[in-house]
C-alpha cells in the first residue's frame, strides 16, 4: 500500500483549480473584443469611481471627529451603498479614513450631520429621496461606459502618495 502525503494532496487540488481558474476568456466574434461578466464590469466600475473620489478629495472629510484620522483613504458613502439609486452618485460619496468609514456604519449620525453642515438639509433630503427611489439594472454597455467615464475622470486627477 503506497503511503499518500496529505501536501502533495493539496499541491495537486490548488494545480486543479488554478488551471480551472485560467480558462480562455470568451471574445466577440464580430469585434474580437474579450466578453465581460456584469460582476467583472460591476468590480472595475467601483474600482474607478473609489479611486476617483479618492483622489479628488485626498484627506479623509471627517477630519478629527471621533479621535482622528488612521487607515488608507476609502470612498464612504452618506446613504449606504446598498441604496442602488445613490451607489455611484457623486454626492453622496466622500473620501474617508479607513477608521471614520468603519465607524460611521454603525454610527452614521456624525457623518449625516457633517454632510447637512456642509451642503444643507435640503441636499440631503434631496440625496434619501432619490436613494428610496425606483433603479434599474444598468445594462453592459452602460456599464463599459460609467467605467470609461470614471477612469478618465481618476487619471486626470494627481496620484495620492500612497498608490
Amino acid at each position: 500500500i503506497k503511503e499518500y502525503n496529505p501536501y502533495i494532496w493539496i499541491h495537486e487540488i490548488v494545480t486543479i483549480l488554478f488551471k480551472r481558474s485560467r480558462k480562455k476568456r470568451r471574445t466577440s466574434k464580430l469585434t474580437g473584443q474579450p466578453i465581460y461578466t456584469r460582476g467583472e464590469l460591476n468590480k472595475s466600475l467601483w474600482q474607478w469611481f473609489s479611486l476617483f473620489i479618492r483622489r479628488r478629495d485626498r484627506m479623509c472629510l471627517m477630519g478629527e471627529m471621533w479621535g482622528g484620522c488612521w487607515g488608507y483613504l476609502q470612498a464612504g458613502h452618506v446613504i449606504p451603498r446598498g441604496k442602488k439609486p445613490t451607489e455611484l452618485d457623486e454626492t453622496n460619496v466622500y473620501g474617508q479614513c479607513q477608521f471614520h468609514n468603519s465607524r460611521h456604519r454603525y454610527n452614521p449620525d456624525p457623518y449625516k450631520a457633517w454632510f447637512v453642515r456642509q451642503f444643507g438639509g435640503e441636499t440631503y433630503t434631496n440625496l434619501v429621496e432619490k436613494s428610496e427611489g425606483s433603479w434599474k439594472v444598468r445594462t453592459l454597455p452602460e456599464l463599459t461606459r460609467l467605467t470609461a467615464h470614471y477612469r478618465q475622470k481618476a487619471l486626470q486627477l494627481q496620484p495620492l502618495d500612497t498608490e
